[in-house]
C-alpha cells in the first residue's frame, strides 16, 4: 500500500518569482522550516523544525531535479517514533496568463506509518502553501 499527495495551486505571480520562493534558502526559511539547502543536484540538505507528533524535528534531503524555473525534486528522509519514512518531494511550475501553477507532489508512503505521516503532511502542505508561501511571495523582492 503506498499513499501520494498532489496538490495544485495557482498564483498571481509570474515563474520566476515561485522559483525563487522555491529555491532561496532564507526564503525557505521564512515560509518553511530552517535549512541548509542549495540548488544544485546531488547537495544534501536538512529542514528542521520543533519535534512534533512523535517526530524528532529534522528531515534529511537531497537534490535530485533542477530544471530552471520549471521542476525542484528532492528526497525526503524523516524519523518518527513509528519508524523512518523515506519519500519524494516534486514541485512543478508552470506558467500560463501571467500566473504560476505549482503542483507539488510529495510520493512514496509505505504502509500504515506511511499513510499516517501523509495524512498529516497533506494538511500541512495544504496550509503551507496557501497560507506561508503566499504571504513570503509578496515580500519577494525586498530578498534581492
Amino acid at each position: 500500500m503506498e499513499k501520494n499527495i498532489k496538490i495544485e495551486k495557482v498564483y498571481d505571480y509570474n515563474i520566476n518569482t515561485i522559483w525563487e520562493a522555491l529555491t532561496n534558502r532564507e526564503i525557505i526559511n521564512e515560509w518553511f522550516m530552517q535549512n541548509d539547502f542549495e540548488a544544485t543536484v546531488g547537495h544534501q540538505f536538512t529542514f528542521t523544525d520543533k519535534p512534533k507528533f512523535g517526530w524528532d524535528g529534522i528531515v534529511y534531503c537531497k537534490i535530485l531535479e533542477i530544471n530552471k524555473p520549471h521542476t525542484l525534486s528532492y528526497s525526503w528522509k524523516g524519523n518518527n517514533k513509528k519508524g523512518t519514512i523515506e519519500t519524494v518531494v516534486k514541485f512543478t511550475l508552470k506558467e500560463e496568463n501571467n500566473k504560476t501553477i505549482l503542483t507539488l507532489e510529495h510520493t512514496g508512503f509505505k504502509g500504515l506509518n506511511g499513510a499516517f505521516v501523509a495524512t498529516i503532511l497533506n494538511a500541512g502542505w495544504k496550509k503551507i502553501l496557501s497560507k506561508n508561501l503566499e504571504n513570503i511571495i509578496e515580500k519577494i523582492d525586498s530578498y534581492k
